[in-house]
């Protein structure tokens, strides 16, 4: 608990990782020599909560980890280091996490000599570009089918294990999308509704009409039972997802 540090005259450098609550100066400057804030983006960009899950939902190619000191203001402290993360369109949620707690070590490996003996150099935000992104919701999981392919298919890749997944809703019981693809070719239909099955494709998935195409469908689950290949549960074209 934060309180039990308050009077303490021993911490002499302070590390915040994955904190999402503002921190009072009073505790934040108890740190002789200062506290240091890891974020997972490239401040000044995706200042706030879930930068990795927003820059995977809005299609970036690239997120980031940035080492800032603390200040008063939320993710707009003098940055010591950054290090650029790449995203693939295919890479999940927790293979981007990996790579971005490796750059947490590689950033501290690099710079913890000079933090120790209070040289770091240090420079300032341009605030002027800075990006901000809010909380999210599980609310916010819930796929709508009259968006695109490639946005639905980037919330469920953003928000799949280890989150509580992408989800919308089958028989009235919620169906947790826990895996997808984007086709190479898509048939033009000119007869659509949304989030209707227009193709059972067995041993690899289901195929979902979208807002402007389909999408491939490969694991779900079903209420409290396990994820199974998708086609397992969904199997009939008479199908529509979201209600």
């Amino acid at each position: 608990k934060p309180e039990l540090f308050w009077n303490s005259k021993t911490i002499d450098l302070m590390f915040l990782v994955c904190w999402r609550y503002i921190l009072s100066p009073k505790i934040y400057k108890i740190s002789k020599l200062g506290t240091f804030v890891f974020h997972d983006s490239l401040l000044p960009k995706y200042r706030g909560f879930s930068p990795t899950v927003w820059a995977i939902i809005n299609g970036e190619n690239y997120t980031g980890v940035t080492l800032f000191k603390i200040n008063k203001d939320i993710d707009s402290g003098e940055i010591i280091d950054q290090k650029k993360i790449d995203i693939s369109q295919i890479d999940t949620i927790s293979e981007v996490i990996d790579r971005v707690t490796a750059g947490y070590m590689e950033i501290l490996e690099k710079n913890i000599e000079s933090l120790i003996n209070n040289t770091v150099k240090k420079r300032k935000q341009n605030h002027a570009i800075a990006t901000y992104t809010c909380k999210r919701l599980p609310s916010d999981n819930l796929i709508n089918w009259n968006a695109s392919s490639k946005n639905i298919y980037n919330l469920i890749r953003a928000v799949t294990k280890p989150y509580s997944g992408a989800y919308t809703f089958f028989n009235e019981k919620k169906m947790i999308i826990w895996e997808a693809k984007l086709l190479d070719e898509v048939k033009n239909y000119v007869g659509r509704i949304s989030g209707r099955v227009v193709e059972i494709i067995d041993g690899e998935g289901v195929v979902i009409q979208t807002g402007d195409g389909c999408i491939l469908l490969t694991s779900v689950q079903l209420g409290n039972s396990n994820n199974v290949k998708a086609f397992k549960v969904i199997n009939k074209l008479s199908i529509t997802l979201g209600i």
